[in-house]
């Protein structure tokens, strides 16, 4: 993900607010949206507020609990895709007996350790602004070669990895997504990233982004983004349309629809 509008958007309204003292004052809603948006009807839900998931013992949320122990937020604002591979390839790995000398797989070594399509100038460069006519970020085909490399480095045998993009959103389309869902809810041996665009879930810029999918609660048809934005976000629920909305879309480098990763380990 680049960088979200709230970078931006406070010092702007503290610039109006001063050049606009006499005038008639913004309401709260003018001067700062909310951070689930749109106001009146928010497509997310922060886990703060929605917890009850994890509290039944139905269910063991194999995905969440895997994920939990290495949810770190990206390193910068082009790094969604270097956090969230990070934190499932060590999901990944996390049946191994690691050594004392076996460090965990954090985002900086990752993004040296897999020369794939200029990833590290990717996302260094894209931080720095050092070419602005540079590629920027992760894409989603790109995330699939670098995720494959990553798993022979790491020496991860037996995984595999599928990308899919979804390029039609039908009845038929959710269908196969609420399934594909439902089966990686029960599996502990898979995990999804996802592919979308920001706007479509958060009401924040039109902008692609990249994420772990830690839940999926069928019972309400919502998914639980484990989102790496940390600066201006905690986990939160979505709808499986609206996630379905974020991902038909296109991606601007690519030209191709948006989707999902999915990361398969052999089972023991």
């Amino acid at each position: 993900m680049q960088k979200s509008r709230k970078g931006s958007v406070r010092p702007l309204l503290l610039l109006v607010a001063l050049v606009s003292a006499s005038a008639s004052p913004l309401t709260y809603a003018e001067q700062d949206p909310p951070k689930y948006g749109p106001l009146g009807h928010p497509k997310a839900i922060p886990l703060s507020q929605a917890n009850a998931y994890f509290k039944d013992q139905k269910h063991p949320a194999p995905d969440f609990w895997s994920l939990m122990p290495y949810y770190v937020p990206q390193f910068n604002g082009a790094a969604c895709g270097v956090a969230s591979l990070s934190m499932v390839l060590n999901a990944a790995r996390s049946d191994q007996n690691l050594g004392a000398s076996d460090p965990l797989i954090v985002q900086q070594s990752l993004l040296s350790a897999i020369p794939v399509e200029n990833w590290k100038s990717r996302i260094l460069g894209s931080f720095w602004g050092l070419n602005p006519f540079a590629k920027r970020g992760t894409p989603l085909s790109v995330l699939g070669q670098i995720a494959e490399k990553a798993l022979e480095h790491y020496d991860i045998q037996g995984a595999r990895v599928e990308i899919r993009h979804f390029d039609s959103l039908t009845p038929e389309s959710l269908q196969e997504l609420r399934r594909v869902l439902s089966e990686n809810e029960a599996n502990p041996n898979n995990w999804i990233i996802v592919n979308f665009n920001q706007k479509a879930l958060t009401d924040d810029a039109e902008v692609g982004h990249l994420a772990p999918i830690g839940a999926y609660d069928a019972a309400t048809d919502q998914v639980l983004i484990l989102d790496p934005d940390r600066e201006w976000y905690e986990p939160y629920w979505v709808k499986t349309e609206d996630l379905a909305l974020g991902m038909n879309t296109l991606d601007s480098e690519q030209k191709r629809f948006r989707g999902y990763l999915i990361l398969t380990r052999g089972s023991k």
